[in-house]
């Protein structure tokens, strides 16, 4: 609203200037609900890795790349579980099983090669996904890093 005269706003601008607040502080509420709600659904909130959901999107785009293609590099999954880990949430409390997942997840992805993919596939379980593989001890680098 402009006026070149100084005034107070009436009543029923005052009402009119709230219920445009209210629209655009819902419309903003709305948006970062939506994109927290599109996070949720990608993503592991303890290990702030993919999750399963968007792991096997991932693979899905990735085989169909590696089958219509004449390509002569290999795609390695390798899947990692902690053993015993429902002893360590037994004995320790699952506060103490948090963290070791976080952990883990970090030093996992600290090892890989930048275009290779990490996520927390089930409670205790990770899986990788390496591209480009041209022989079998790539993999194998890769498994030794991971283990190491």
């Amino acid at each position: 609203m402009y006026s070149e005269d100084v005034r107070y706003l009436s009543e029923e601008e005052k009402k009119l200037f709230t219920q445009i607040g209210y629209d655009i502080a819902f419309a903003i509420y709305s948006l970062v609900r939506k994109e927290e709600i599109k996070y949720l659904s990608y993503y592991d909130v303890l290990t702030e890795l993919p999750n399963r959901r968007y792991f096997l999107d991932k693979l899905e785009n990735a085989l169909k790349q590696v089958l219509t293609k004449n390509n002569k590099n290999d795609l390695a999954i390798l899947v990692i579980d902690i053993d015993r880990f429902k002893n360590i949430n037994d004995v320790f409390a699952p506060f103490v099983g948090d963290i070791i997942l976080r952990e883990s997840a970090k030093r996992i992805s600290r090892v890989l090669r930048s275009r290779d993919v990490v996520a927390r596939f089930g409670n205790d379980e990770f899986v990788v996904m390496s591209f480009d593989i041209k022989r079998k001890e790539d993999i194998i680098h890769i498994i030794r890093r991971i283990r190491s």
